[in-house]
């Protein structure tokens, strides 16, 4: 992850302290950029800094700045099905990982911002004929993703929104058919694309901040 420190501020804005050039360069991205793209490996800090610049978003649009929080219902396990709940209660039980960042820095309100609806995890299957407007906006597990499901997630972006898709190409179970594949090769090729998205790698070993073990670890499995 990132260092957090508060800022002595009325506003209670969260500053964030990168901890590698990979962090830093993301994190100007997810701030200039209309789409952000972080590509690599767990323990670099993506989904931290995702979910701690959607609470800064959050604390500067209090009442009408939304947070969608997405991602493919895959698993390597396959075990959604056995969760209890409806379709949204499942999802979140995968997007743990954000709002436990959430949580910690909307200081007691990310319930209530559910409650309301300013918060929102949006399944795949509920996605279609949505608009999102001032919001910010995060995709985790890109990589599992179709071609035509990345482009119609890319279509709901509204006006005034924010983008952060992240995801592993090395862990999609859909290969070069992935949709986050596709969209990285679009952005290659395309300069228009290029004026609005970002894409920052997290391929260097020590990008990996998790732990010394988890850097360890995925030296070991990737050779």
């Amino acid at each position: 992850m990132a260092k957090t420190a508060k800022k002595k501020s009325s506003s209670g804005s969260v500053q964030l302290e990168p901890l590698s050039l990979a962090q830093s360069q993301y994190i100007e991205s997810i701030k200039e950029k209309v789409v952000s793209i972080g590509l690599g490996s767990a323990g670099t800090g993506k989904t931290y800094i995702a979910a701690t610049l959607a609470a800064q978003f959050k604390i500067d649009n209090r009442k009408e700045g939304k947070i969608v929080l997405c991602r493919p219902n895959i698993s390597d396990s396959r075990t959604i099905g056995y969760l209890k709940g409806d379709m949204e209660e499942k999802m979140a039980a995968w997007v743990v990982p954000y709002t436990d960042v959430l949580r910690k820095h909307l200081s007691g309100h990310f319930e209530e911002y559910v409650a309301n609806g300013t918060i929102e995890v949006v399944p795949f299957e509920y996605m279609q004929g949505r608009s999102w407007d001032n919001s910010y906006i995060m995709l985790d597990e890109a990589q599992h993703t179709s071609p035509k499901e990345m482009e119609m997630f890319l279509k709901r972006i509204g006006t005034d929104s924010k983008v952060v898709i992240s995801g592993d190409l090395r862990q999609a179970a859909k290969g070069k058919s992935s949709g986050l594949a596709d969209i990285v090769e679009l952005y290659e090729s395309n300069s228009d694309l290029q004026e609005y998205m970002g894409i920052t790698g997290f391929f260097n070993p020590n990008d990996i901040v998790r732990s010394d073990f988890c850097r360890m670890i995925t030296r070991v499995y990737d050779n």
